[in-house]
């Protein structure tokens, strides 16, 4: 490693306070000697102590890498290079930290909560309300120019190394756990077991599926998470909850709807505080899933006919025209017209009329639009013709529908 001087050191800590705005630390084996530089360093409050800070940070570090950026909480990012300083032992140079992407207040209590530190509401949310900004490429670019003034030294990206909590693959770590297991006889389960619950979503067997679901599998599910059980059940839930969405769309859900369901799901088992809770939910997702694929599996219809229905399912807020669904199937107008309906049953106009009043329907139930709105929305010429249309679907005006609806 090349050895630079204080004054290089210095001059690189002065510019990249007064350009990046980020504080910055040199931590050695010796001592620690913050650098009180604008905008200045800010102990995170679930610290008592600088001290403990840096020993936390100093734990962080990794030994494979001259230059890395790691996470000393789950929020916040430092980039470290190490140095050689005349006159000082071998150093790390922290410039941070930063986070990725702006919170929202309560995220912040949030992260508190997860890792069994003492909420401190206003001061945790001041804390990460402060700190910059700054997403992951720029971070990235940001150190190579360090490193750069530094050394006069290029740096690659991808010999940045990025570090979460401390925490590398260690080498031979699995297969250590591997012997661990064998000599334990303790296993996984069965990966059949899996592939059952997934085929039975895939095909649309919710008999089948809730059978699996309540008989255990041989053997013990994983563990993703060492500090939580709350956390672990949610990255099994989450884990479960792609694959389902994927075998899914394989089953014929629509990608659009099925990202959709996986995306609200996700987010519901974040906001659950309870890991039983949080399984229930999972079983009632998968049920979910598998219904809704039995329901899709019910129309089977052509690809060209398929593609025609994802554009509709996805335009229903845009004006939808003959000419625009010949283009993307590469097909005559006349003929896509006469095919749909012979697929169908109806006739193109009034599957798309159909499927904005099912719409509708979930407008007048989920917000408080007023029709005006929701005709308008739906592409509707005036409220006239949208309540006639929304009568002939469902046998109510969309005002007496409305009225129906359970408050």
């Amino acid at each position: 490693m090349q050895k630079i001087s204080k004054q290089t050191l210095n001059n690189v800590i002065h510019l990249v306070s007064n350009t990046f705005h980020l504080p910055v630390i040199l931590i050695n084996s010796i001592q620690a000697d913050l650098q009180q530089i604008f905008p200045g360093f800010t102990l995170n409050p679930i610290y008592a102590t600088t001290e403990e800070y840096i020993a936390k940070l100093t734990e962080a570090l990794p030994q494979t890498s001259p230059i890395h950026i790691v996470s000393p909480t789950t929020l916040e990012n430092i980039i470290c290079i190490d140095v050689l300083v005349e006159g000082l032992p071998k150093s790390t140079l922290c410039i941070g930290p930063s986070i990725y992407s702006s919170l929202e207040n309560n995220q912040a209590i949030k992260h508190t909560n997860e890792t069994a530190v003492k909420p401190m509401d206003l001061k945790i949310e001041d804390y990460y309300n402060r700190l910059p900004v700054i997403n992951q490429i720029e971070l990235i670019n940001i150190a190579k120019v360090i490193y750069f003034m530094l050394f006069q030294q290029a740096v690659e990206t991808i010999d940045i190394v990025q570090q979460h909590n401390g925490s590398t693959i260690q080498a031979g770590e699995s297969d250590l756990e591997l012997s661990k297991n064998r000599q334990e006889e303790d296993f996984h389960h069965d990966w059949l077991y899996e592939i059952d619950i997934l085929h039975c979503i895939k095909e649309g067997n919710k008999e089948t599926l809730l059978e699996k679901l309540f008989i255990p599998p041989n053997g013990r599910i994983g563990t993703l998470s060492k500090t939580s059980p709350l956390r672990d059940q949610k990255n099994l839930a989450i884990s479960l909850i792609t694959l389902a969405t994927r075998s899914a769309m394989e089953g014929g859900l629509n990608p659009e709807l099925a990202y959709t369901m996986s995306d609200i799901f996700i987010q519901n088992i974040e906001e659950l505080n309870d890991k039983h809770k949080v399984r229930n939910y999972m079983f009632d997702v998968l049920i979910d899933f598998a219904d809704r694929v039995k329901t899709s599996r019910k129309k089977q219809y052509s690809r060209v006919i398929n593609t025609c229905m994802s554009f509709i399912f996805k335009h229903l807020y845009n004006e939808i025209t003959l000419s625009q669904l010949a283009a993307i199937t590469e097909m005559n107008s006349s003929y896509l017209s006469t095919l749909f309906k012979k697929e169908v049953g109806i006739s193109l106009s009034s599957y798309i009329q159909k499927e904005r009043i099912e719409e509708a329907k979930s407008l007048l139930l989920l917000t408080s639009y007023s029709l005006t709105d929701i005709c308008s929305l739906l592409q509707f010429s005036d409220q006239s013709y949208f309540t006639k249309v929304f009568k002939d679907v469902t046998g109510l005006t969309p005002k007496k529908y409305r009225v129906s609806l359970p408050s």
